[in-house]
């Protein structure tokens, strides 16, 4: 399960721990799961939906289903986005017990990644209370 790096002596996770998690997803697949509800709101909707889940306050994108049409919104399965740089990651920050969005707020802090961005941990929650 564990293997020690010979050149550094370092510990890392072995083949076997990789082997066991591979069976546990083969039996219980989100994404099989999801899709039919990804559908379902493309269809009701004609925008791109996405599956998502909420990461040590990072947004990691599991699944999308989009609108055959031309113009949509740009994303990428197995991206990794700041919670608080996105719709998907504020709803799911919106959600969280307030010691838990403290604590994602303390450990990553809130960087700037474009001019309109929010960057204090007081403006988030204010936009963050607003959603539904």
């Amino acid at each position: 399960m564990v293997e020690r790096e010979p050149q550094s002596g370092r510990y890392r996770l072995g083949w076997r721990l990789f082997e066991l998690g591979a069976v546990a997803i083969s039996r219980f697949n989100i994404r099989d799961c999801a899709r039919p509800h990804l559908e379902r709101v493309l269809f009701e909707t004609d925008e791109t939906v996405h599956l998502c889940v909420l990461d040590a306050g990072e947004v990691l994108y599991i699944d999308k289903a989009e609108p055959s049409r031309s113009v949509r919104m740009a994303s990428k399965i197995g991206r990794l986005s700041p919670a608080h740089c996105s719709a998907v990651g504020k709803a799911m920050l919106a959600h969280l017990p307030e010691r838990e969005l403290d604590e994602i707020l303390k450990q990553r802090g809130l960087v700037r990644m474009t001019p309109t961005t929010i960057v204090t941990p007081a403006d988030l929650k204010a936009e963050i209370e607003d959603s539904p």
